[in-house]
């Protein structure tokens, strides 16, 4: 922001700051703003960090290994008799570290759960009723 800001007032272009502001996409007070405290202190101050809860990589990509761990970690869940659900999974794929969340951090631990929620989906698994509650039970498609 400041280089544009200066590249532009030293070519001696009118309307500088409101030119910036287009061409960077930002409120020309926001851009006034930086280059009056750059002129001033000689720096400007930088956004801080996001809180480490909120950092952490919740996403799960959905590629054809993610399917295959999961879908061995319901089969032998399944051979076992236990009923499997996505807190299941999620805890599951924490421990192999291919889904990173804080355990401490209820935000953090609620959008990992939605996250291998959407992920279970887009494979195929489904929730399923049995008698003592909702458990993940395969397609037809997915079952070979």
């Amino acid at each position: 922001m400041i280089i544009v800001n200066a590249t532009l007032r030293q070519d001696d272009a009118t309307a500088s700051t409101r030119t910036a502001a287009r061409l960077l996409r930002r409120k020309p007070q926001l851009v006034q703003q930086v280059w009056k405290e750059f002129v001033e202190k000689g720096s400007t101050t930088t956004k801080p960090q996001a809180p480490c809860d909120m950092s952490l990589r919740t996403r799960l990509p959905v590629t054809s290994d993610l399917a295959k761990i999961i879908q061995d970690f319901v089969r032998q869940r399944r051979q076992g008799r236990y009923r499997t659900v996505a807190k299941d999974v999620a805890h599951f794929l924490r421990s192999q570290n291919l889904l990173e969340f804080e355990i401490e951090s209820q935000s953090s631990t609620q959008a990992a759960y939605r996250s291998t929620q959407r992920v279970l989906a887009k494979l195929g698994y489904k929730r399923g009723k049995k008698k003592r509650g909702l458990g993940l039970r395969m397609c037809e498609a997915n079952a070979s």
